[in-house]
């Protein structure tokens, strides 16, 4: 749904200079993407960006699901400045949500009323009441 960072994730461009999308950005130009900006793209991602349906991964072309993956993927940074630790946090990410799935049915207590989220540098989500029953599949 978002970045875990607000920043702008910026980078300097090398003292040489260099073509980005056709423009030329003079050496020592510090750059930067707006993540949270490019995670709400409709164009990318659909008119509906703004609600939580990860289904959208699951209801294209696999050209369309490999473009959303790959903007997706920059929240841990791209080439040289790949997070080194990416590899590690997609393999927990993927362990707990199959354990939380298999052994959990999570159930929205007060859809109506949405979480409240502020950012700071990072986000703080607050009254997001979940109610969590064993779903008889777990170990």
């Amino acid at each position: 749904m978002r970045p875990v960072s607000v920043g702008l994730l910026s980078k300097e461009v090398p003292p040489s200079g260099d073509t980005i999308n056709g423009i030329f950005v003079p050496g020592g130009v510090a750059i930067g993407m707006n993540m949270a900006s490019l995670l709400r793209s409709k164009s990318l991602f659909g008119q509906d960006v703004d609600v939580f349906r990860p289904e959208r991964f699951l209801d294209i072309d696999e050209k369309a699901r490999a473009e959303m993956r790959r903007h997706v993927d920059l929240t841990f940074g791209y080439g040289r400045w790949l997070c080194a630790g990416k590899t590690m946090a997609m393999m927990e990410l993927n362990k707990t949500y199959f354990e939380l799935f298999r052994a959990f049915d999570l159930q929205v207590i007060f859809p109506e009323k949405p979480m409240i989220s502020s950012s700071h540098v990072l986000f703080i989500d607050k009254n997001l009441h979940v109610r969590a029953m064993e779903s008889g599949l777990g170990a």
